[in-house]
């Protein structure tokens, strides 16, 4: 799945229990004010250069974040990366 972000081919997800979590990545984009193209279920940073697909695995109750980017934006230590590790983590504890 981690190269699902770079070649974006749908039709390796349909041959596994993985989805994109378009749910989740609404929620993630409303609570950070990162851009959701909600067709495809890509967050994209603009300030860290992050773009990321969510997935989640219904039979196994797993989540995945990919995340794919350039060094063009100003800091990987915050923006996306941090708040899905802390919400992934606040999902598994719940």
């Amino acid at each position: 799945m981690a190269d699902f972000v770079y070649n974006r081919d749908f039709t390796i997800l349909e041959a596994t229990q993985w989805g994109i979590d378009r749910e989740l990545a609404r929620f993630m984009s409303k609570m950070t004010n990162i851009k959701l193209y909600p067709q495809d279920g890509l967050l994209e940073d603009s300030y860290t250069g992050l773009v990321a697909y969510i997935f989640r695995n219904k039979v196994e109750r797993e989540i995945r974040l990919a995340l794919s980017g350039t060094t063009s934006g100003h800091s990987l230590g915050g923006g996306l990366a941090a708040y899905a590790a802390l919400k992934v983590s606040n999902l598994s504890s719940g």
